[in-house]
């Protein structure tokens, strides 16, 4: 908040906003920004304030101070801290722009420098982007390899299939009935195969479902069950294809954002609720008891996979009741965030601090207020953006206000390179068919093919060192020759090619780079892997994927082949302020002239970036004599565009 907005604030809140000369004192203030007026100013309308009486009890400093600092009392100025080495739940409340995630990031940059790992669920992707100084994983939910039936210690474990099922039924609201007869399939399952998979569990219930009399109690179970895990092995397919997946006790080593913008509720409440049980579970077998907490969850706009219906009839599952209940004895800290104050039951119950930004109007104001043991439910309409009202159930446990610290950063792409060690722990489904076992590859060959997929970008000289610097780690024997032999080989068996591409302006700024055949991706697939896929070719793709990390290192919006009319889908989409947008082209062919009469009239400026100048004067003198009027239109070199990517702004002055 600016210096003038802040102390006017505080004069309407003291009751002197009329008063002439304090409104002079307070212009002075702001013109000159004399340190010993402002004190002055705020001395004399706290003063004024507390004389009227404060809408809220005002706490001493040592009674709100934590080791992690997330804002201030607005009108004690004390510090205000939670302590979360002892483990509890958080709840945060408040409409879109309030401040929910600016508090969240204030909370996790000083988790940094402590022993606690994090997991984010987020599915607006505010997450993607983390500050420079931050060590986080950013992974999209599709991006893991899970199978939910692997128990998370020992992999053909009955009392994990058990919580799985359950997990499945609650999820999919199937029947009650469903629960005993689901889980005699999975057991029958267990006794016939090494380790199935969920399409072995499909094939098995579509068996048992195709045998029952359509008249039958347990047909109308099967069909049920055959369709919901059907719709989930369609829609995670990709994730689905192991029989071996990612350890949990290597994920919660780590600080991770799980993204799962795109996904449909169902598919995201079930990898979500999965993957916390395995945690939880492991945890619990691990017999992690204790007082320190090990990990803070955070779930960002629950209300996209927690249940929402009328608040007095609202309760979340049994499974997350328990979950939340019992969570904190094995380490595990919840913060969980939502647009509403519509929450389940269970975690407004298990929340030992409650913090609530503007919340608008309708009923959520009336009950989250009442959690809040607040005399005046208005104040939560009347809270400014970063402005909150605050709870705790431990210690100080009177509402007080708080004032977010701002969080400003430097953001960087969060990395995805744990995908690749990973990777290592995956199991293929099904057995490799006998006509393609003459194209198996030792684990060097294959640990190559994993690297080209999960790491595109590299050259081939950086890929090497990569390699090498991982298989050091791991005591794997390494020397020149061997690394170029295994490239050589790969590319004589078809399952890579080498590509030489100029990356950089003038003569000799080229790089070569490897590429998977359609060979190769099949190979990956029969893993488990889902191979890389991406439109048009790998330099096409490369630059795209160079600009569009550019454009996000310095600040911007930007969306990649995003759908913005039928059939229109430009490589890249900026979003700017006011709602306009600018597309991006990445031109290496004569196509240039047809793309841009694609996206007229779509957009508020089109970019067109050329790696060849030549072909970039053809289609600029093109569209000069094709175009009939004036159109918002830049053609500039890709390389000069990565260098300064503020400049496609100027397209829409034009």
């Amino acid at each position: 908040m600016k210096l003038y907005e802040y102390l006017m604030d505080l004069a309407e809140r003291s009751g002197l906003h009329h008063n002439q000369e304090i409104l002079e004192a307070i212009k002075m203030a702001s013109l000159t920004r004399d340190e010993d007026l402002i004190q002055a100013i705020e001395s004399q309308l706290k003063l004024a304030f507390l004389e009227k009486g404060s809408p809220l009890p005002i706490p001493l400093p040592q009674e709100i101070d934590g080791p992690v600092k997330i804002g201030i009392e607005p009108y004690s100025r004390a510090e205000v801290g939670f302590d979360f080495d002892t483990p509890l739940h958080m709840l945060i409340v408040g409409e879109t722009g309030t401040g929910k995630t600016t508090l969240i990031r204030n909370i996790l940059d000083r988790l940094q420098a402590s022993d606690i790992k994090f997991w984010i669920f987020d599915v607006k992707e505010d997450f993607k982007l983390i500050p420079q100084e931050w060590d986080v994983y950013s992974l999209h939910l599709r991006d893991l390899k899970l199978n939910p039936l692997e128990g998370p210690i020992d992999a053909k474990d009955q009392n994990w299939l058990e919580i799985f099922w359950e997990v499945l039924c609650q999820t999919e609201d199937l029947l009650s009935g469903s629960l005993s007869f689901g889980y005699k399939i999975l057991y029958d399952l267990f006794q016939s195969n090494e380790m199935p998979s969920m399409f072995d569990l499909e094939e098995a219930i579509i068996k048992e479902w195709s045998s029952l009399p359509k008249s039958s109690p347990s047909f109308q179970y099967a069909d049920r069950i055959r369709a919901r895990i059907e719709a989930l092995n369609r829609q995670l397919k990709d994730t689905f294809y192991c029989s071996r997946g990612y350890p949990v006790q290597e994920l919660v080593k780590h600080n991770i954002a799980f993204l799962y913008s795109g996904m449909s509720t169902i598919a995201a409440k079930f990898l979500i609720l999965i993957l916390l049980y395995k945690n939880f579970y492991w945890r619990m077998a691990s017999n992690q008891r204790g007082s320190k907490t090990h990990q803070v969850i955070v779930i960002d706009e629950a209300q996209q996979i927690l249940p929402h219906q009328d608040y007095r009839q609202l309760k979340s599952t049994p499974f997350f009741d328990l979950l939340l209940a019992r969570a904190r004895e094995f380490g595990i800290c919840f913060i969980i965030a939502s647009q509403s104050g519509r929450v389940p039951l269970a975690i407004r119950e298990n929340s030992r601090i409650k913090v609530s930004f503007n919340l608008g109007s309708g009923s959520d104001v009336t009950n989250i207020a009442r959690d809040l043991a607040l005399k005046e439910p208005k104040l939560l309409q009347q809270l400014q953006v970063g402005e909150a009202i605050v709870k705790k159930n431990i210690g100080y446990n009177k509402p007080f206000m708080l004032k977010t610290y701002e969080f400003e950063f430097e953001p960087k792409a969060g990395s995805k390179d744990i995908l690749q060690a990973l990777d290592r722990y995956v199991r293929a489904p099904v057995r490799i068919p006998k006509q393609e076992e003459n194209d198996r590859l030792d684990i060097e060959q294959e640990d190559l093919l994993r690297h080209i997929n999960a790491n595109p970008l590299l050259t081939t000289t950086e890929r090497i060192q990569a390699l090498k610097q991982e298989w050091v780690k791991i005591g794997r024997a390494i020397y020149p020759q061997k690394m170029l032999s295994l490239v050589k080989y790969l590319e004589n068996k078809g399952f890579i090619r080498s590509i030489t591409l100029k990356i950089g302006a003038g003569q000799g700024k080229s790089a070569k780079f490897l590429e998977l055949t359609e060979k190769g991706k099949a190979y990956l697939k029969r893993l488990g892997i889902k191979p890389l896929a991406y439109e048009g070719s790998f330099e096409h793709f490369y630059w795209v994927e160079r600009l569009k990390l550019r454009f996000e290192i310095e600040g911007y919006e930007v969306k990649q082949w995003e759908a913005i009319d039928k059939g229109v889908k430009p490589d890249l989409l900026l979003l700017l302020p006011e709602g306009k947008r600018i597309a991006i082209e990445v031109e290496l062919s004569d196509n240039g002239l047809r793309n841009i009469k694609k996206l007229i009239g779509k957009v508020d400026g089109i970019v067109m970036a050329f790696t060849d100048n030549k072909l970039l004067k053809n289609i600029k003198r093109e569209a000069k004599k094709a175009l009939t009027e004036e159109q918002n239109i830049m053609f500039i070199s890709i390389y000069d565009l990565e260098l300064d990517p503020h400049q496609a702004l100027n397209v829409i002055l034009i």
